[in-house]
């Protein structure tokens, strides 16, 4: 009597199974029960009361694409702040079902209290104001931001390091405030307002006295534990105040901290920068030597020992 062989059919059903499971978790995509599934239920209120169209108390995934759409534009559309309006959401990771909502609108997140993290992989800009105040935001990634608004994260006294990977320009004092704040990562950066565009922006804003009620100058900064700022954009910055005049020793920025953190903070610049330094017997003079505490070049072939200023 011939006996068939079990194991065909025990591999067969092992693939069978694993299919089902692929193709379940790929179905995975938010959705339960037609309702898009939310971590944080302050968000869901939210989004309910912006999008919820039939008014189920569900949005559907008619009712996402829909909001999708409406986003195009790009702005999360807000009459003030979220909060201030009486959510207390905690995370903003579920905006991330909604793609085309791009930028994050002036105060939308102002004073948010119970603000802890916010990952938006779809975020291009965040604008002035957007996270003032957020005094427990503790954890933030936007990897495609290529702009920050005037202090986008001021008073966020919950940071403890800020990396944009992928920002080009900054605000005045988008980071003012944020005293907790050890790190600074800006590898892309080449635009932060100077002293001059402050004035001239004061001029020009009297409506806002908003930006001049804490915004006290251009500074980014004023972390009193701040160690590390790294501006390694190998783009030329801007580099001209009051006291410094715009030569071409001056291609990069000046004194974006505050002043009492003078030779506290290590500057990592791009190597291609070094050219712009001025230096008197191997160290670097003007700004770079009564400011910084020492300074770095990274980048291209090989990352030089640091530089010291005199003392």
């Amino acid at each position: 009597m011939r006996i068939s062989n079990p194991r065909p059919s025990l591999l067969f059903g092992l693939l069978l199974l694993s299919t089902c499971v692929c193709l379940t978790s790929c179905k995975n995509d938010g959705f339960k029960n037609g309702c898009l599934q939310f971590i944080d239920k302050e968000m869901e209120r939210y989004a309910i009361s912006k999008w919820d169209t039939d008014h189920n108390n569900c949005l559907d995934r008619k009712e996402v694409d829909s909001a999708n759409a409406e986003e195009r534009s790009g702005r999360l559309r807000v009459p003030k702040s979220i909060c201030e309006d009486g959510y207390n959401i905690k995370t903003l990771d579920d905006l991330a079902h909604f793609p085309h909502i791009s930028t994050i609108g002036f105060r939308a997140f102002r004073n948010c209290k119970s603000l802890e993290t916010a990952h938006l992989p779809t975020i291009w800009s965040i604008w002035s104001e957007a996270f003032l105040g957020c005094s427990n935001l503790r954890e933030i990634e936007f990897p495609k931001v290529r702009e920050i608004g005037d202090a986008a994260f001021a008073n966020c006294t919950s940071l403890t390091s800020v990396n944009f990977p992928n920002a080009q320009k900054v605000g005045f004092s988008a980071f003012y405030g944020a005293t907790q704040v050890v790190e600074i990562r800006l590898p892309n950066v080449w635009k932060i307002p100077n002293l001059k565009d402050y004035y001239e922006y004061s001029e020009n804003a009297k409506d806002h006295e908003s930006y001049r009620s804490y915004v006290q100058s251009y500074y980014l900064s004023n972390s009193p534990v701040l160690e590390k700022l790294i501006l390694s954009s190998p783009q030329a910055m801007g580099c001209q105040d009051a006291g410094v005049s715009n030569d071409n020793n001056c291609n990069i920025l000046i004194n974006p901290l505050k002043g009492d953190l003078s030779k506290q903070v290590t500057l990592i610049l791009n190597e291609s920068q070094k050219s712009n330094v001025s230096f008197e017997n191997g160290v670097p003079y003007g700004w770079a030597r009564t400011f910084w505490k020492s300074i770095q070049f990274v980048g291209n072939d090989a990352v030089p020992p640091e530089i010291k200023p005199n003392n």
